[in-house]
């Protein structure tokens, strides 16, 4: 903001009433000066862009991932304590490989078994058939079968 005095010279015409013509006067006046000079930035707000980068703040803190979390562990009652205790549980690949292959030795042991009791050779050519298996199925049920 500049204030300064200023002397502000004027020409007034004024018209005479008489024939004589018009007569102009000079008429200094005098006063302040003021002169401003606006700065500054224009800025506007551009909804796209604002939701661009809600969208991305989301997805970069992995907020849907850690809603539905919390959702699952939390608001479900009792299916949330099921989740809540199976994550708290101790994932471990050696113990369930030795199950897997205890599994597979019983399940082998059981169809020789089937077979035959077949235990030293090769069981690829004997098989069961369907007569076979339902005479094992009355022999294992026979006291629950009337």
């Amino acid at each position: 903001l500049h204030v300064a005095w200023t002397a502000f010279p004027a020409i007034v015409r004024s018209d005479m009433i008489l024939d004589t013509g018009s007569v102009d006067k000079l008429l200094t006046g005098y006063g302040v000066s003021l002169s401003s000079q606006v700065s500054g930035a224009f800025k506007s707000f551009d909804l796209t862009r604002a939701v661009g980068a809600l969208v991305n703040f989301i997805v970069l803190f992995s907020l849907p991932l850690q809603l539905t979390q919390f959702i699952a562990l939390y608001c479900m009652g009792v299916v949330s304590e099921i989740y809540r205790r199976a994550r708290r549980t101790k994932l471990s690949a050696y113990n369930h490989f030795q199950n897997a292959v205890v599994r597979t030795l019983m399940a082998e042991t059981c169809f020789r078994g089937l077979i035959g009791g077949h235990f030293k050779d090769n069981v690829c050519a004997y098989g069961v058939t369907p007569k076979e298996l339902l005479t094992h199925l009355h022999d294992l049920f026979r006291e629950y079968v009337r």
